[in-house]
């Protein structure tokens, strides 16, 4: 029988080498449970008001703590704004110029490109720059027709 989800949220902190605290616990789910790719203003809005001690500073801070932690990623929306994801694998993202939206794209839609990345590019982007890939973040822009 599988654990329960929020032992399962209780685990992955204790993995990650977070405290697990009850602002902690209701920020993860809301993140995990949404597609829309939140700013922290948004998730405080939504997870604020029902959970004791969340404060907008509180809802910050553990994004970025999630973040250092490899529990979410920022993900740079219109004008600068800064979201955030819960899926941390490799995937890729539609932004609509028009509108501002992230969205993810499909798993195996987006793997038909990221499988086909030229391995030997990004050897060769590491050796020259000296600078060690862990994630490959690709953005489609454009909008919805």
């Amino acid at each position: 029988m599988n654990k329960p989800y929020k032992d399962r949220i209780d685990e992955l902190f204790t993995e990650r080498g977070l405290r697990s605290t009850s602002q902690r616990r209701a920020l993860y789910e809301a993140l995990s449970a949404t597609a829309a790719h939140p700013t922290a203003d948004q998730l405080f809005y939504e997870v604020g008001g029902r959970t004791s001690g969340m404060s907008l500073a509180t809802v910050y801070n553990t994004l970025e703590a999630f973040c250092q932690v490899g529990l979410a990623s920022r993900v740079y929306g219109q004008g600068g704004s800064v979201r955030y994801d819960a899926v941390i694998h490799n995937h890729l993202h539609t932004r609509c110029k028009v509108s501002g939206a992230i969205h993810d794209v499909p798993d195996d839609l987006g793997d038909l490109l990221l499988k086909h990345l030229p391995r030997k590019a990004l050897k060769e982007i590491e050796s020259s720059l000296g600078f060690k890939i862990n994630r490959v973040h690709v953005e489609l822009v454009g909008e919805y027709t």
